[in-house]
């Protein structure tokens, strides 16, 4: 697969909308064509890295999510603001106060929050 005549190595798919619809109940709805999509991309031997803005969900929910959903994923290919956050913390040597979904603290395990010198602030 090329674009623009340069071969495509990757791609990053966002998951709410794109994969899965939300709904009132459970964990929404496929939309269609896209486990479909997600698997020739995988034989096209493209890595395929999933995003999203959620920030009362952590990888290991989603990802049960999607495979509940149909999709065949690695866990480590989905990428989540908590986890964005914790790369930048360690980066920083930051020591958070974290006001975030009580969903996802255990992806801030590890994370020193003794003596706060900035704020995470998630809803």
């Amino acid at each position: 697969m090329s674009l623009n005549g340069s071969p495509v190595q990757g791609l990053l798919c966002d998951i709410t909308g794109v994969l899965a619809e939300s709904s009132s109940e459970g964990d929404g709805v496929v939309v269609p064509g896209s486990v479909d999509a997600i698997n020739r991309l995988a034989e096209a031997g493209i890595k395929v890295k999933f995003v999203t803005n959620e920030s009362a969900r952590t990888r290991a929910s989603l990802h049960a999510k999607l495979t509940r959903l149909g999709y065949t994923i690695n866990m480590e290919d989905i990428l989540t603001p908590a986890l964005a956050m914790v790369v930048l913390i360690k980066n920083q040597e930051l020591r958070p106060h974290l006001l975030v979904n009580k969903n996802v603290m255990e992806d801030f395990s590890g994370v020193e929050t003794e003596d706060p010198n900035c704020v995470v602030l998630g809803d």
